[in-house]
């Protein structure tokens, strides 16, 4: 079934291709967020001019019966002030210094288990030099910490110890990359997080203009990881409970299509594979951060996915848009087998452009799970946006687990069905280097979580961020 949705969306889009027009320049600048990011990145590596930037963040974020019903007094809160500080130095008309400073506060809070604490750090941000050779404008060299990002982070938005290569044409660009974590990023960190202690990565992405605003992208990274393996009865970090060496590689199509009088449409069709091996480690029952291994086994990985949808804008005069997505990441049916053929996305993602696509409160990794969104985004006041999106989610193959949710319950293996949950956005941005969010989301549960079918959780979000 799967793969005939795929063939009528590809035959869709070529048939819409050929009909096509150009679209209008409001359309494009109301609908194309990806080109204006990439855009906006473009600008940020090309500056050649002293900037000193500070950035004020405050936010709040309260959930509520992520249990689903297990606790009668179920809250969990936070509250945050993050403080940045960057400087672009060039060094000469070549070299270019680049270094970001944050400081965070941040309180904590679980009524469930009576909990309340606070957090002073200093983190590292972005540090790095940036070098262009005389023979060439094209090419770029970065060494040091920098951010990977993608306009839908899919497949990454991280900062990254690395050595880079950007090549840039007037309709293509390539990447390269070469990374390692050397330090901690925070003051509250003695050591790397054992996850990524000894982790090289290989990342590699192609993309370009093929048509006029029709672009095609490839991506690919490799992970090896080079972390102690403890034998049976060695005590070990229960927090690095998977050596995974692991490939993936993708493609995305994107671009705009003129529906005539009827608006227009920007289209996105992602696919994805996973392969490679991992050894998983089991522990004692310890609640230390350590414990004795007890068994360990290796498997192989085989999984795949795809993500497609589109954003209509209207042809009204507040240009409201709306958009739909449908997204899957394969399942395991053996769980005991010597192929885990369930999907799991890179570890680097966010799955976010303008919201967390796949539901700000379920917030899941597409990892053995079918997504389907639908929703409106309808300009409000001067530049703000109000988005409603609905979101239901099932599992591929019904599993007592379910990768990296934001709901603290397992599933019970019976019954596919995740359940639903609907989001209400608010985004506005002003002249003034000010900008605000407010999110408020709830969550019900399906029968896969069993007796907790109906129950429902929520959250709330605020966001403020000024930039002096």
């Amino acid at each position: 079934m799967a793969c005939h949705s795929v063939w009528f969306f590809l035959l869709l889009i070529f048939s819409v291709t050929i009909w096509a027009r150009e679209p209008t320049e409001q359309l494009k600048t109301a609908i194309d967020e990806e080109q204006q990011l990439q855009n906006q990145l473009e600008e940020e590596y090309s500056s050649d001019e002293t900037g000193f930037e500070l950035e004020l963040e405050i936010a709040g974020e309260q959930w509520r019966r992520l249990t689903l019903g297990e606790e009668a007094d179920d809250e969990q809160g936070e509250l945050g002030l993050e403080l940045t500080a960057s400087l672009e130095y060039p060094l000469s008309p070549r070299l270019t210094f680049f270094g970001e400073i944050i400081g965070l506060i941040e309180k904590q809070w679980d009524d469930a288990e009576s909990a309340e604490y606070t957090d002073r750090s200093l983190e590292r941000g972005e540090l790095w030099l940036r070098w262009q050779p005389p023979a060439n404008d094209s090419l770029a060299i970065q060494f040091g910490s920098q951010t990977f990002n993608e306009p839908r982070e899919w497949w990454w938005e991280e900062d990254l110890d690395a050595l880079r290569l950007d090549y840039n044409t007037d309709h293509w660009e390539y990447i390269v990359a070469l990374a390692k974590e050397t330090t901690p990023r925070s003051t509250l960190d003695d050591d790397i997080h054992p996850e990524e202690d000894d982790l090289v990565r290989a990342l590699g992405y192609l993309g370009g203009v093929w048509a006029a605003d029709q672009r095609l992208k490839a991506f690919a990274l490799m992970q090896r990881d080079r972390s102690y393996s403890p034998p049976i009865g060695v005590i070990a970090n229960q927090n690095d409970a998977s050596d995974a060496d692991l490939n993936w590689l993708g493609s995305r199509a994107c671009g705009l299509l003129s529906l005539r009088n009827f608006g227009t449409l920007a289209y996105r069709f992602d696919g994805a594979w996973v392969w490679g091996h991992e050894r998983l480690y089991e522990f004692a029952e310890s609640d230390a951060e350590s414990a004795e291994v007890t068994d360990s086994r290796r498997r192989d990985v085989r999984g795949w996915a795809l993500d497609v949808g589109g954003t209509w804008a209207l042809p009204l005069a507040d240009e409201p848009r709306l958009f739909f997505g449908y997204a899957l990441g394969s399942g395991d049916t053996d769980p005991d087998g010597d192929i885990d053929r369930s999907f799991r996305q890179t570890g680097l993602q966010e799955n976010e452009t303008l919201f967390r696509y796949y539901g700000e409160l379920f917030y899941p990794e597409l990892s053995n799970l079918r997504v389907f969104s639908v929703g409106v985004h309808w300009p409000v006041l001067d530049n703000g946006l109000l988005t409603l999106a609905h979101h239901r989610y099932r599992q591929d193959v019904a599993a007592p687990y379910q990768r990296e949710t934001g709901i603290d319950r397992d599933p019970e293996g019976d019954d596919p069905e995740l359940g639903w949950e609907w989001d209400v956005v608010f985004t506005l941005e002003t002249e003034y280097g000010l900008s605000f969010q407010a999110i408020t989301s709830v969550f019900e549960a399906g029968g896969a979580y069993g007796d907790a079918e109906g129950e429902r959780a929520y959250r709330s979000y605020l966001n403020v961020i000024y930039e002096f």
